[in-house]
Parts: C-alpha cells; structure tokens; sequence
C-alpha cells in the first residue's frame, strides 16, 4: 500500500530515515510499521515531488471556547472569566495513519498552533502568555482527558450498571443532537473549518476519520467477499469506545496525546541557567514559597471567606450574568494577576532600593538614606535585556528597607537588618509566577493551576528527562508524562522542523508516543484476555458453566474454540493455549524498548513504567504462573486419578485372579476327593468279598458300623475332601458376592457424588493453587519452579 500510494511513500521517505535513525524499527530484515499518508486530493498522482507537495499541505481550524469555563475542585464550582477567552484560534491540522506490526491501526491528527501573539477583536497584538491562552492549551488535554469533570448527575442516574455516555456520536446521531453532558471541553468547545459548520471535538473527529479512512479502505485490496461500509459508518466499525476512568459513565475513543513545545521562554523556565556563569540552577531557587502565596490567600479568601458560609461557587473575574446568591466573586481578579502592581508600588515608595557601594554590607542602616539609591524604572540600558528592578532582584543587589501599612501610607517601618531581596526567577508584573502555575499545572493535566502552593509546582516540574545534571547542561529538551499524555519542550529543534511540515510533530517524538501507546493497548488488551481465560479455566475445572453476561469470554469462545473431551482435559488444552497466546499475541508484537540512544531509551523506560505497562505485565506475568499452578495441580489430578483407576483395576483384577485361583484349587480337591472315594469305594467292595463268609468277617463288619457310629468320615477321605471343598467353595463365592456389591456400591456412589457437586453450589472442591495461595499469606514457605524471565526478542 505505501509503495503504491505516492504520497505515503514521500511521507516516508521524509520521516522514516528519522526513525530508523534513533530506534532498531527491523523485524525479520523488514520494517514493520508503514507510516500512510491522509490528503485531501484523492486523484492519482505520478510524480513523487507533487505527491510530497500535497502531503506538506494543512487544514486551516478554527477552535472556539466559550467566555467562561467551569469545573469542580474540592467542593467548590470554579468559574473563570478571562478576557479573551472566548477569542477564536486558527490551528493546523494535518492527519495521516500508522500501521502496527500486529496489523493495528491507528489514527493520527496533529494540531499546531502559534500562541506567541495573536490580535484581539479591536485587531491589537496581544501577547499570547496570558490565561486565556493558558486555559486555550489546557483544554486541548482536557479533550482528550477531562480530569475535574463529572458527568451530569441528573444524567448519569439515567445509566444503568456498566452502560456509558459515548462522546462520539454513532450511526445517525448528530453532533447538535447529542446531550449536554456538564463537561465543559466536551460541551463547549467548537470546532470548524473555515467557513463550516461548528460542531464539538469529538465528532469533528469522526468526520475526519470518515473522510480519510474512504480514502485509505478505497485504495486497499479487499479480501474475497468483503463490504466497505458506507462512507460515513467508517468510525462507527474502527473506534473501540473505552472508559474514562476519571469521568465515570462517559466513554471515549481510545487515545493518547503528545504535546510539543518549541518555546525558548518554557524551556528556560524549566530548565533555568545563571545568566553570570551560564550554569544550570537548581528550580527549586525560581520558585520561591513568598512569590506564590498571594495567589493562594486570594483564592482560599474566596473558597473560605471570614465569618461567611463556604461558598457554593467561586468565579475569578467578573462574571457574565453576576453572581448569584450563595457564591463569591472578585472581579478584579484577573486585572491583579495581570499586573502585582505590589513590587511597582515598593520601587515608587523607596521600599525597594539598592545598597550604596560606599557603604560596607554589615554596616547598611535602613534609615539612613545615604546608605541607598533608588532604582530608576526608566533607565535601561538594553531595550531587549531586563529592566532595572528585573536586574536588580534577579541579581540579588536589592533591599527592602522598611515596611508600610496601606492603612497608614505615610508610617514607615523600618527593618533592621534591611532584607536582601533576591529573585532569580523575577519579571514584571510576575509573568514568571504565572508561567510557573500553567506550566505546573499542564505537566499534570490540571486546569485548576492558579490554586497551588510552591512544593505542588515544583512536584509537577520535575521532569522525567532530564535526570541528573549533566543532562539538564546539554540544553536539549524536557519531557514530562502523565498516564495520557507525553509533553516535550525545546528551545529550537531541526527534528521539529523537518518533522511540522509533515506530521505537525518531532519525529523522535513521535516514535516514542506511538511504540508507548502500542505497547500500552497491546498490555491492556491481552489482560484482559488472559483474565478472561483464567475465569473460562476456574469453570471449567470446578464443572461450572461459562457465565453468560461475561462478555470475554463469549469472544474467546470465538477466538480460541474449546477441544472436544472432558473438561479437565479442555482445561489442559486452554492452559497450553494460553501460554501459547502470550508469545503469540503478545510478546511477538511487543515493542522492547529498540531506541539506540539513552535519551530516548530513558524516556520511553519511564513513560512504560508511568502508563502502567510494566505493572500490567507483572500481573500477566502473575497471571500466567497462576496457570502453571494450575496445569501442575490438573496433572496432580488426572495422575491421582489415573492411579486410583488404575489401582482399582488391579485389586478387582487381583480378586478376580484370586477367587479365580481359589475355584481352580477347588476344583482340584473335589477331583482328588472324587478318586479318593472312588478308590475307597472299590476297596471296601473287594474286601467285604473276601470275608463274606469268615466269622472274622463278620465281626470286622461289626466294628467297621461301630468306628462309622463314632466318627463318620476319616479326614484324609474322598467324603472328607469332596465335604469341605464344598463348604470352602460356599464362603469363597460368598465373599465373591461380596466384594462385587461393595465395588458396585462405590462406583454408584461416586457417580451420585458428581452429579450433586455439578448441582449444588456449595459442594465443591477446592483447587490444591488455592491451598497453597492460602499457606503462603499464612508465611509457610513452599518450594515453586522459579519463574521463566526469557522474553523472546520482539
């Protein structure tokens, strides 16, 4: 497809040499990411330099925010009313498409926008460092992720367990037809072209996404028998609605964001250097806890005003429509930011002054004035450099020498010693503290930035690159990371440069955004299959059926279809799929981290570490040895149960060979106490003849019918033997019976056995993974097969 599309190949030829150069992209001697371009012009093209002139091209957007925005901290509604808030910004758009070694899709739309200067309704240049640009920027992460919001209760009453409000609108539903969902960024912020329609972010979205996936799927070849849907149902089938967590009951597409700030003023906030010695100084020295309590006692007045009831709303600046009963206002709020006119004040009372050179440090008297000059505003030397009182603070030169009380403007308290004033962070009207809050607050996707204290704004500037000192002295870029968006600011960055005119973005960046976000979803999907195998396992081995509200696993049932047999053997067979899967479907297309240099390497290790990846593959990890519990204790099983078949076997055989044994030997005595009788019978004839007519006969007779009297058969006879081999035949068979009843009654007996623990609930067997799970909360110690940490190469 790329090669045949000649704007995606000169997109590529553009932006992969790029990405080759800073990360091992090759799988199997071939690049598995194809990188496709999105354009407005559908035709045909036959030159590759027209093809890479179209690419370059941009959508002019125009977003609009409302006068004021909204939102809940702490109890209490804020409203902000900055002016120029609701003043429209032209962006450009550019879009294009990545293609993911596991055939996954992703979407791409990259918005720029210049806020340096822009021009106010009377077409004055205004400069683009003020709240209303600060709260412009903020929300653009707020479409994405709408921390600080709810959901309208009255509507989410309406949801039922587990159903969510979907920001997308699907099939017919129109974008003005979709309800308010009492989410600012999501309800407020418009979105046209020029000359359009305005519609809100997310279905300005779709619209995209139809547009280009008509112009990608038309020029793709289609499988046998496959249906392109209709143009405008192309969202509906590729978007995958997931939670957001922080919002409960309202859905959105899955996606992450990246933010790219080229800005020589940001980057020297985060990153500050002595303009003396030119050395890295620690920011800790330019956010100092004095400069920012004022922001904060203005706004706890508000929240938590002396002698009032807490407010039910707070709104900085004039409200539209005034305030209403119950909530606070300071109209001059945004005027105060704007200018803290305090230090102006200081320089024009004489508070503020510089130290007379003459005069010795520990000898400064604040009452003297021989010992001061004062600071002219209106003399600098430089147009471009620091005014007087800037140079003065920052250096550290400057003295407070007394302390006034606005009630009493003539009374004058004079401090002894005088206090050395040093800000190194200082610039007029406090544009520095201001910066430092947005910036604090942007890091953390926080719109509430102008309510935090000093250890929250130095928390949220730490970095996640650079690390150590050495690394903030090359002066290359700072990142920072939030579960759902990576931010990166420059000073200048040729990358950047070649990179705008075709992706809107710094293609090292990007590389590290798009393989996070792979690899984030890639986790989060085989989770949750992997969970839903371990649930289809447990029924299985306890003679259950499969829950029918459980999604998961009616998929799976698709995906990986049970073999047929017994459901300890299907149980079997599902373990080894499920080992099999996560090579498969997870391992094989798992980005580990290939970045060549340790920039990108460290940067990409803690954004993994900060989606929850690493942590979500411990417990697939978990997950899998769990399965091996499992396979071991059905192999425990099926051999504990083949060895009782089999003994059952053996002793019924070992019976049967015995009573066997026992009739044959029977049979035998009776033979031999059949010829013993036999021979008995004959001699007794014989003799009887010889002695018919002796006397002596006769009395032989006689004393044979008296030994007969007193004992009736001689032991070792034929009667004997043919009398107790009968007997003995008797109890043997007996016992034959015997054993054969209580066989039959055990086999009935287990057979009713199973069939009650399929029928009642509470008869079940405990799984011997679950015994050990038990005795090792309980601290016994169990020898386990140490865990497999091969992970094949990706």
């Amino acid at each position: 497809m790329q090669r045949a599309h000649l704007p995606s190949l000169a997109l590529a030829n553009a932006i992969d040499p790029l990405l080759n150069d800073i990360a091992d992209r090759e799988t199997n001697g071939q690049v598995q990411e194809v990188l496709l371009a999105a354009i407005d012009d559908g035709g045909d093209f036959t030159e590759l330099n027209v093809a890479a002139a179209e690419v370059r091209k941009h959508r002019t957007v125009i977003f609009r925010l409302p006068k004021s925005l909204s939102w809940t901290t702490e109890g209490v509604t804020f409203h902000v009313h900055p002016d120029h808030l609701d003043h429209q910004r032209e962006v450009r758009l550019r879009r294009f498409w990545l293609s993911h070694n596991n055939g996954a899709l992703s979407y791409h739309l990259s918005f720029s926008h210049f806020y340096g200067l822009y021009r106010d309704e009377n077409g004055q240049p205004v400069s683009g460092y003020d709240p209303s640009t600060f709260y412009f920027l903020s929300m653009m992460q707020k479409l994405a992720a709408p921390k600080e919001y709810a959901l309208d209760p009255a509507l989410l009453k309406t949801l039922e367990e587990g159903q969510f409000i979907n920001v997308v609108p699907v099939g017919e539903e129109k974008s003005d037809e979709q309800k308010s969902l009492g989410i600012d960024p999501l309800d407020k912020i418009m979105v046209s072209e020029e000359g359009g329609v305005e519609q809100r972010f997310w279905p300005f979205v779709k619209a995209m996404l139809n547009q280009d996936a008509e112009g990608l799927f038309g020029k793709l070849p289609l499988e046998r028998g496959a249906v392109l849907p209709a143009r405008d149902a192309y969202a509906d089938h590729l978007l995958e609605a997931s939670p957001f967590i922080e919002v409960p009951g309202v859905s959105a597409p899955k996606s992450r964001v990246m933010f790219m700030f080229h800005d020589q003023r940001f980057f020297d906030r985060l990153i500050p250097v002595d303009p003396a010695t030119s050395e890295t100084l620690p920011r800790k020295r330019m956010v100092q806890a004095g400069c920012y309590e004022p922001y904060q006692t203005a706004i706890q007045g508000l929240m938590k005003p002396k002698d009032e009831p807490r407010p039910s709303a707070v709104h900085l600046g004039p409200p539209p429509g005034g305030s209403r009963p119950g909530e606070k206002d300071d109209p001059a709020y945004w005027a105060w930011v704007r200018e803290r006119g305090s230090y102006r004040e200081d320089l024009s009372r004489g508070a503020l002054v510089l130290p007379n050179p003459e005069v010795a440090e520990d000898m400064l008297d604040s009452s003297d004035d021989a010992h001061w000059r004062a600071i002219d505003p209106d003399v600098q030397v430089d147009a471009s450099g620091p005014t007087p009182l800037e140079a003065a603070l920052r250096s550290g030169q400057c003295y407070r020498r007394f302390e006034h009380d606005d009630r009493y403007p003539d009374c004058k308290r004079f401090l002894s010693p005088p206090i050395k004033v040093h800000i190194p962070a200082f610039s007029e009207n406090r544009t520095d503290c201001l910066d430092y809050m947005f910036l604090a607050g942007f890091n953390q996707n926080i719109v509430d930035f102008m309510n935090q204290d000093t250890s929250e704004i130095l928390d949220s500037i730490d970095p996640i690159y650079p690390e150590s000192d050495e690394q903030s002295d090359e002066r290359f870029f700072v990142r920072y990371a939030n579960h759902r968006a990576m931010i990166t600011y420059v000073p200048k960055s040729r990358s950047l440069e070649i990179g705008n005119d075709y992706i809107g973005a710094c293609p090292y960046a990007f590389l590290i955004h798009a393989l996070a976000l792979h690899n984030e979803y890639l986790a989060r999907g085989h989770e949750t299959k992997t969970l839903a195998r371990i649930r289809r396992i447990q029924c299985m081995i306890d003679g259950r059926p499969f829950p029918k509200d459980d999604d998961e696993i009616e998929r799976l049932q698709d995906l990986e279809p049970l073999v047929k047999g017994a459901h300890l053997q299907q149980a079997e067979a599902a373990i080894n799929d499920a080992k099999i899967a996560r090579f498969e479907r997870y391992e094989k297309f798992r980005h580990d981290n290939p970045f060549r240099y340790d920039t990108e390497r460290s940067v990409f290790a803690k954004l993994e570490q900060l989606r929850g990846i690493n942590r979500k593959e411990g417990a697939l990890s978990s997950a899998i040895e769990s399965l091996d519990e499992y396979a071991s204790d059905l192999q425990t099983q099926h051999q504990q149960r083949t060895d009782r078949r089999e003994g059952a076997r053996a002793l019924m055989l070992s019976l049967l060979l015995s009573f066997t044994g026992v009739f044959g030997a029977g049979q035998m005595f009776y033979w031999i106490g059949e010829k013993a009788a036999e021979a008995e019978e004959a001699a007794t004839v014989e003799m009887k003849a010889e002695t018919a007519n002796s006397s002596a006969s006769i009395a032989l007779a006689a004393a044979d019918d008296v030994r007969r009297q007193a004992w009736p058969l001689d032991l070792m006879s034929g009667d004997a033997i043919l009398l107790w081999t009968e007997r003995l035949m008797v109890v043997a068979l007996a016992l034959l019976f015997l054993a054969l009843t209580v066989f039959l009654l055990f086999l009935l007996g287990r057979t009713i056995w199973r069939g009650l623990r399929g029928a009642i609930p509470w008869i079940k067997k405990t799984p011997n993974y679950e015994v050990r799970r038990k005795r090792k909360r309980s601290g016994r110690t169990l020898s386990k097969r140490p865990a497999d940490t091969r992970r094949p190469a990706s």
